[in-house]
């Protein structure tokens, strides 16, 4: 290219430049002030670079030189947080959050913990438990449910533990919802109709517990919030609170979540979830929804599919942990073809002076089971 057309093409630049407000002769200074001049004028809108380009009078090359990215133009004109005062936000933010889950749970959660435990008054050492977990209320398999509640009460085990998820809520979930498919109502009374009135009056004497599982923490972070969606929410369903929902009162049922409510990141919640558990008969045994190692014999829930695995601490010790099925109906809409579940539930059986456990997983198939002896049908 000769000197000549360059030079062409230069003037050429140069005038385009001018007329989208190119100032070589302008100082930092000078576009700090203007930004900030049409900030002033557009106090309730956030200046964007191409809003500046509209109202300011410099082009992007004239405060680019000095500044490199309209986020540190931004910044140099006062109107952007620094790197550390973003971060001092956030941990305002999160302690602020902290402050509300933890006075919620303090004072609508934590009383109800253990509060209906039940006197135990039996002189022989063999106590006996009944685990469920996974319901995920009305799209569990009601047929699983009712050999459950019949093995209950033909039992009568000292502690009926609801271990996580028993209600679905889908409604609180992270995934797009629609409000014309919501089922509230028919969820909080399926819970209370079809799980607690029958469990309690198959097993009066019981303790009952319910270990809250992911899907009910979603549930306790809303209660917490008192979220204007979850004030609608629960006005269609009598405008209950926290221990009503749970039927804590009602069903005489201890509610275990020891979890810190105000954990900030996905993370967090994780590890709080994992935390969750609860141990029975001086550390003989333990539960919790979530995947976790204890060292002692226990279960947990969460994944509904049955598994159990024997270990040893010592040449004399003998554990054995289980990952119960659940109750969640095998057609599930989300993972239609890929089905790996298992339907069932767990006993245990605990000798507290020996301090050792056997347990008893039990697997239903959709339509009959053989449990301790008793044939059932969902033919009839």
């Amino acid at each position: 290219m000769s000197d000549k057309k360059s030079r062409r093409i230069a003037s050429a630049d140069l005038l385009s430049e001018t007329e989208s407000k190119f100032h070589k002769n302008a100082t930092a200074e000078d576009c700090i002030n203007d930004l900030r001049r049409v900030q002033k004028r557009n106090d309730s809108t956030f200046i964007t670079r191409i809003k500046y380009r509209n109202l300011g009078r410099y082009s992007d090359r004239t405060w680019n030189r000095f500044f490199g990215t309209f986020l540190e133009f931004r910044k140099q004109a006062g109107l952007e947080l620094s790197r550390g005062a973003q971060r001092m936000e956030r941990e305002i933010a999160k302690h602020a959050s902290h402050d509300i889950y933890r006075e919620f749970f303090n004072d609508e959660v934590l009383p109800w913990y253990n509060k209906h435990a039940k006197k135990d008054r039996k002189k022989h050492p063999i106590r006996t438990m009944a685990v469920v977990s996974d319901i995920h209320d009305i799209e569990c398999d009601e047929f699983t449910l009712s050999v459950f509640i019949s093995q209950c009460e033909m039992r009568q085990p000292d502690i009926i533990a609801l271990n996580g998820d028993i209600f679905d809520l889908p409604e609180f979930s992270k995934f797009d919802k629609d409000p014309r498919a919501m089922k509230s109502r028919e969820r909080y009374n399926f819970v209370k109709s079809r799980i607690f009135a029958p469990l309690r009056k198959a097993c009066p004497n019981a303790q009952i517990d319910f270990l809250m599982g992911n899907h009910e923490f979603r549930l306790l972070r809303h209660f917490a919030d008192r979220s204007p969606y979850l004030k609608i929410w629960l006005s269609d369903i009598m405008d209950i609170t926290f221990a009503d929902f749970f039927g804590l009162e009602e069903f005489e049922i201890n509610w275990t979540s020891k979890l810190d409510l105000g954990c900030y990141t996905k993370s967090d919640i994780q590890k709080e979830l994992r935390q969750n558990y609860k141990y029975y008969y001086d550390q003989t045994y333990v539960l919790s929804h979530e995947p976790e190692t204890f060292g002692i014999s226990g279960s947990n829930g969460h994944h509904h599919t049955l598994e159990m695995r024997s270990f040893s601490n010592t040449p004399s010790s003998q554990y054995t942990w289980v990952q119960t099925p659940g109750l969640h109906k095998l057609d599930a809409e989300y993972i239609k073809g890929l089905n790996k579940w298992n339907l069932g539930f767990l006993f245990v059986t605990i000798n507290t002076l020996h301090k050792s456990v056997i347990q008893e997983p039990v697997q239903v198939h959709e339509d009959w089971a053989l449990v301790n002896g008793v044939y059932y049908s969902k033919k009839g």
